[in-house]
């Protein structure tokens, strides 16, 4: 799930061993992440207010409620 949000979002950056998260710690303290930053705060904008996520869980109940 987390490696979604990432990939999703190019908001942050994903790793699978102690090497590659050694690589993006000194990628994120050696480059400019202003980018990133700005992808992953309009990515939780998009899909995780307070309005959007009620929003799904309503459109999900409605969907439960129906198929009774």
């Amino acid at each position: 799930v987390l490696r979604d949000h990432i990939e999703g979002s190019q908001g942050g950056l994903s790793y699978r061993n102690y090497a590659d998260f050694e690589k993006a710690i000194n990628q994120i303290l050696t480059q400019d992440t202003s980018i990133m930053a700005q992808n992953g705060r309009a990515y939780v904008q998009q899909y995780y207010t307070w309005n959007t996520v009620l929003s799904t869980f309503d459109k999900t109940i409605d969907y439960v409620v129906k198929r009774r």
